[in-house]
């Protein structure tokens, strides 16, 4: 559960969700000194997606409307290029650095105990300095071995979900080793995982204004 006080802090939030198909949302908010409200973040990440498979593009095998919508009614900028697999867009997303410059040009397997280098400043650090409460809901998969390539040492305040690549949706192990965790520490819990993402998303909006 997400603790008592930071339901009553007068931050702003960033949620950082990042699953097979990832977000980031947002939290409770203050004004500035001059009385302009600051927004809150939501960042939704789909790592390993193909072009065409959003309806926006001419994708037809699987409906997407709310990626569609989002698109349509917002701004849709079709000429930025990310990297192949997802470890590397994680890092470029979360540094603004190319992954040559991040560590990250591979996607590290689970024996692997390199991470995300600890050498440059997050978005999730920066947007704390700056005022926000900052959370991550889904997969991590920047660094999973050592303390200091987690992702509570990376600027977020609360993170949910797991640290490697794909695990099994429903037992949430990977390799028969369990890998679900609640802020750096192992749960064991019943249910599919990407429901589970959800409704951990949906709780953090609904709990904050």
């Amino acid at each position: 559960m997400i603790p008592k006080s930071y339901d009553r802090m007068s931050r702003r939030g960033l949620l950082l969700s990042m699953a097979g198909l990832n977000p980031w949302l947002p939290l409770r908010g203050h004004a500035t000194p001059a009385g302009a409200p600051r927004p809150n973040i939501v960042v939704l990440l789909s790592d390993d997606m193909g072009w065409e498979q959003v309806g926006l593009n001419g994708g037809k095998e699987v409906r997407t409307p709310n990626i569609d919508r989002i698109a349509r009614e917002g701004l849709k900028m079709s000429q930025f290029y990310v990297q192949p697999v997802c470890t590397p867009s994680r890092s470029c997303l979360l540094t603004g650095r190319y992954a040559w410059k991040t560590g990250t040009e591979r996607r590290p397997t689970g024996s692997a105990r390199q991470g995300m280098l600890r050498d440059g400043r997050t978005v999730a650090e920066a947007l704390r300095e700056a005022g926000y409460a900052t959370w991550m809901v889904g997969k991590w998969h920047l660094g999973e071995w050592q303390a200091g390539h987690l992702p509570r040492a990376r600027g977020f305040d609360h993170h949910y979900g797991h640290y490697g690549a794909l695990i099994d949706s429903y037992t949430h192990t990977r390799g028969g080793v369990l890998d679900w965790h609640r802020n750096g520490k192992p749960v064991v819990e019943e249910g599919y995982s990407t429901f589970l993402l959800a409704k951990e998303a949906s709780s953090l909006i609904a709990r904050h204004d």
